[in-house]
């Protein structure tokens, strides 16, 4: 499928009704699209940088039984966010992926990128540090590891902020000529590689 071709099919999926608007393309719909939108891409490896208790890489793979879900997250302590807490979310994440056979992945982002070969990836949902130079590198180093025509998405893009800012520099730096953001109050945009 084309580039073209999967762009029409996210305004499919998001069931948008203009196919223009000035960027990121604002979609209706939220992240929850997101799976159903790789089913019909036939995308069978992904990886979700930032998982937590592991939510929404299951719905990944509950909205597509063909995913080979990688799941990636150091779960520790920052913040206010106590050791104790991140090993609890831990063993929550294990034992809500087990059932769809997920890899979970215990190190940092950067750490993790050892695990994959460039361009072995359908798609990664990246949600980790939310700082500038975190989320360059994130996009910078994961962006390499999706295979072209893969889709590459980012959790909590604001209008304001480091998220919303490292992904503007991307985007325009790498000229990607269309990108989409959800309509969410914790938006998530996405483009085809």
């Amino acid at each position: 499928m084309d580039r073209e071709a999967k762009h029409e099919l996210i305004h499919k999926v998001f069931e948008t009704r203009a196919y223009w608007s000035p960027l990121p393309f604002v979609v209706r719909r939220g992240r929850e699209k997101l799976g159903k939108l790789f089913a019909e891409l036939g995308f069978t490896s992904g990886a979700e940088i930032g998982v937590s208790r592991g939510d929404f890489s299951a719905r990944l793979c509950l909205e597509n039984p063909e995913l080979r879900m990688h799941c990636v997250d150091a779960w520790q302590r920052y913040g206010g966010h106590t050791q104790e807490n991140q090993d609890k979310r831990y063993e929550i994440a294990k034992k809500k992926l087990a059932p769809y056979g997920a890899k979970i992945i215990r190190e940092s982002s950067f750490d993790a990128l050892q695990h994959f070969t460039n361009g072995q990836l359908d798609f990664v949902y990246i949600d980790g540090g939310h700082n500038f130079d975190t989320v360059c590198l994130d996009l910078i180093l994961w962006a390499r590891k999706v295979k072209r025509g893969g889709i590459i998405a980012l959790h909590d893009f604001h209008m304001t902020g480091d998220v919303a800012a490292a992904v503007e520099a991307y985007v325009r730096g790498h000229r990607v000529e269309m990108w989409f953001k959800t309509l969410e109050v914790h938006p998530t945009v996405f483009w085809v590689h």
